[in-house]
Formats: structure tokens, C-alpha cells, sequence
């Protein structure tokens, strides 16, 4: 849990320290997606039914990001 927030804030303020006009785009955020989901998680500690439309939330967001880069080429 700790690495996992120690990650998400190193990559908050390594975009604070991007400069120039360089946009922040979905496939930067890929990269933490799985420690945000270890955070996620973590607070919520039994599987119930917002635990599970979380997860049905996360994997259909995933789907569109991945599939939206795939079908682009």
C-alpha cells in the first residue's frame, strides 16, 4: 500500500515538473493504473457489490483505452 501511493505521488509531481505544451494523454496513466487499483482495494476491504462494479468499471475502462490504441494503427 505504501509503495503503491509512494508511486502514484512521484508520478503527480513528475507531471507538475513537465514542461512545455506536452499534454497529458491516456497512455501516461496506464502506467499507475495497477497502484491505483492496489489503492482502490485496499480501502475498500471486503468484496461486496461496490467492490464488484468497481472492478467491472475498471476492466471496461481498460478495455476502451486498450482497444482505442489498438484499433488506431
Amino acid at each position: 500500500m505504501i509503495f503503491a501511493l509512494l508511486t502514484v505521488v512521484c508520478f503527480i509531481v513528475e507531471q507538475l515538473g513537465v514542461g512545455g505544451n506536452v499534454p497529458l494523454y491516456d497512455r501516461y496513466l496506464l502506467q499507475i493504473a495497477p497502484f491505483l487499483g492496489m489503492i482502490a482495494f485496499s480501502l475498500i476491504p471486503r468484496l461486496g457489490f461496490s467492490r464488484v462494479l468497481t472492478l467491472g468499471v475498471m476492466n471496461a475502462a481498460a478495455h476502451i483505452i486498450l482497444w482505442s490504441h489498438a484499433l488506431e494503427r
